[in-house]
């Protein structure tokens, strides 16, 4: 696997993680108060706009990012803290618009 197909799915990765972070804290909050998580028809269809939006700040983050020669575990984090690190950036200005 070379190095920017490598870069590109850890950046998605981290894009991902961070649009998950929502539904995972009101699953966690519904198990503190003792309630059964409802899984909604609207969570898969947010879901699927997600991955979507996720494909596309990856696909956006990818070509401002300088993808090294060589592919080690730096490479890996790096990307996966980038990838989290635009999706929390686009999340809080959309926020504030």
């Amino acid at each position: 696997m070379s190095p920017e197909v490598l870069a590109y799915l850890c950046i998605l990765l981290g894009v991902l993680v961070r649009m998950l972070i929502p539904a995972l804290r009101k699953y966690g909050e519904a198990m503190e108060e003792g309630e059964e998580f409802q899984w909604d028809n609207k969570y898969t269809v947010t879901a699927i706009v997600s991955v979507l939006v996720g494909l596309a700040t990856a696909a956006i983050g990818f070509d401002l990012f300088t993808v090294p020669d060589t592919y080690n575990f730096s490479l890996v984090v790096g990307t996966i803290v980038y990838g989290f690190g635009l999706d929390a950036v686009i999340t809080e200005v959309s926020e504030w618009m």
